[in-house]
């Protein structure tokens, strides 16, 4: 990997954040399939170092938990292969600053819910109003990590329109909200402002922008470690890297979810962390 020039493995970096297939980053930046895999590989293992190592301590008033499916070579029941099936990824979203707080990848189960809520609570501190969907263990995971003293906890439920289908055909799009339910679990929720739309906004842009996610398509992961490598770098690139447009600094400077909190003073580039995969790179700042 070292004989790789740093600009182009930066360049390969941009490629991977901005949903560029394998196949179509080794054809443009004319390199092999195993060198985009291996920085693949790299730079999302230091991608999720550097989100543990960073993201903490974090004051977030709002919260929102969601999971979102995927596959992993191929999806349950199509293969007897035991390194295939579903693989959701969880997420946890400061509502207000648009943070990746926390994520993890597994099946959806309890154990997996119970887990991103342990680790959101790890890593805020104070009161925070939490918002998910109906999905139960939910409420059994926040109860455990959290104290009552920390956590106000509301469901929000909505209910679809039932849409006819042609036969043969998926449906188009989203089918239109009919209802929203908001129900008080835990404390003093404010129900006003619970809401899961932010967390599904920003499922919506890793289908957009992590390839692994695009619906009936071959760029699906083939294995799990690329699957979580793909989604760190994902990840890591919305809270350090994108300047969000609806989030604004002192002077009307656009910033990133990470500058909100005060985990970066600037926006990191794919050459940061194309150096900070180097083997012999400097110290961590």
């Amino acid at each position: 990997m070292n004989k790789t020039p740093l600009d182009t493995r930066a360049r390969i970096l941009s490629c991977l954040i901005d949903g560029m297939g394998i196949n179509a980053i080794t054809r443009t930046m004319g390199v092999a399939k195993t060198t985009v895999l291996r920085l693949l590989l790299d730079a999302g293992d230091f991608a999720a170092f550097y989100h543990d190592h960073r993201v903490k301590g974090l004051r977030c008033p709002r919260i929102e938990l969601d999971e979102q499916h995927s596959f992993v070579l191929a999806k349950r029941g199509r293969s007897e292969n035991p390194l295939s099936g579903d693989a959701w990824t969880f997420l946890c979203l400061a509502s207000e600053t648009k943070l990746v707080v926390s994520w993890l990848v597994g099946p959806r189960t309890p154990e997996a819910t119970y887990a991103i809520c342990e680790d959101a609570a790890k890593r805020t501190t104070g009161i925070v109003d939490i918002s998910t969907d109906g999905y139960g263990p939910y409420e059994e995971g926040i109860r455990r990590a959290f104290s009552w003293r920390r956590a106000n906890f509301a469901r929000v439920i909505k209910q679809y329109e039932d849409e006819p289908l042609a036969k043969g055909r998926r449906p188009a799009g989203q089918p239109k909200v009919k209802r929203v339910e908001k129900i008080r679990v835990i404390g003093t929720p404010d129900l006003d402002v619970a809401s899961t739309s932010y967390i599904e906004n920003v499922n919506l842009s890793t289908r957009q922008r992590c390839r692994r996610f695009g619906r009936a398509t071959q760029g699906h992961s083939k294995a799990l470690a690329y699957h979580e490598a793909a989604l760190a770098l994902h990840f890591w690139a919305h809270n350090f890297v994108r300047v969000h447009s609806t989030l604004t600094a002192e002077q009307g400077r656009k910033t990133t979810p990470a500058m909100m909190h005060g985990l970066a003073d600037r926006p990191l580039s794919t050459e940061w962390l194309a150096l900070m995969c180097d083997p012999n790179a400097v110290t961590i700042k």
